[in-house]
């Protein structure tokens, strides 16, 4: 049975005790069902039937209100960003369970660095070169585009979007379409937003005012990537509360509507299924 260390300051920070009893729980919920790295897949379903409690949209907003505390994953998974620097504050890769940690952090798309643990970067490179495919750096920041690590000596093949904006925007458009109008991700995303935020909104904003235009263009041509994680990148657009659309007081929330349809539709589809 894995044990976890608690920090008996908890007690005095603003934030924790911004968050409701219900809420409480669900972060030593959260710390106690993770792994070894400090990642965890949300199930706010078991949460709820094991105590009772419901969880609400402005958890993550009150979490992470002063600094990040948790990080969404371009996975869907949840990383407690302080949880390994806390738990082991240098990771010796020599060691066969601080390497397993690092390894799990790297499979899930985070820069070990990110961790804030001291760790010897000789061997930290070694480990990345070991890795069979790129992984994605998962650290959302303002306009920032996720990308794939280049290492020395690596072989260097210029895609076609590095210089031709009609590329990239075909690519851009592509990517926003596939996840404005996939529904399943909408309903998987809409938990973890604040009440009244139109997603579908947020990301027609998001690509006109920035990653559409030349000037997301040119953001992208900075970085060393050769590879755009659009899924890292439009979680970042949900994510910055200056990108957020919400909809007017008196107009009605249509996605949710859309959602609650197609729930009803698909528990009739099943229902003609079963006494048919």
């Amino acid at each position: 049975m894995p044990k976890r260390d608690t920090d008996t300051r908890l007690w005095e920070e603003d934030w924790f005790l911004s968050l409701s009893g219900a809420h409480q729980l669900w972060w030593f919920w959260i710390k106690d069902h993770c792994d070894h790295a400090g990642i965890y897949r949300p199930n706010v379903r078991l949460y709820k039937a094991v105590t009772g409690f419901e969880i609400t949209s402005d958890f993550l907003s009150v979490v992470n209100s002063d600094k990040e505390r948790i990080r969404i994953l371009p996975n869907g998974k949840w990383w407690i960003v302080g949880f390994c620097l806390f738990h082991y504050p240098n990771l010796n890769t020599k060691n066969r369970f601080h390497k397993s940690v690092i390894d799990t952090l790297l499979k899930n798309g985070i820069d070990p660095t990110d961790s804030g643990c001291k760790i010897d970067g000789e061997h930290l490179h070694a480990i990345w070169k070991s890795v069979p495919d790129p992984v994605v750096r998962a650290h959302p920041k303002e306009n920032e585009v996720s990308e794939l690590p280049d290492f020395p000596n690596d072989p260097q093949v210029r895609p076609e979007w590095k210089d031709d904006y009609s590329a990239y925007l075909k690519e851009c458009e592509e990517a926003f379409d596939k996840w404005h109008d996939d529904w399943v991700w909408i309903e998987e995303r809409k938990v973890f937003m604040p009440k009244g935020m139109s997603i579908q909104k947020t990301l027609e904003k998001a690509f006109l005012s920035f990653w559409g235009t030349e000037a997301g263009w040119h953001h992208c041509k900075k970085k060393k990537t050769k590879k755009i994680n659009w899924a890292r990148t439009i979680l970042n657009c949900l994510d910055m509360p200056k990108n957020r659309v919400y909809y007017g007081r008196n107009e009605p929330d249509l996605e949710s509507k859309e959602l609650e349809r197609r729930r009803e539709n698909a528990h009739a589809s099943t229902s003609e299924e079963v006494h048919g």
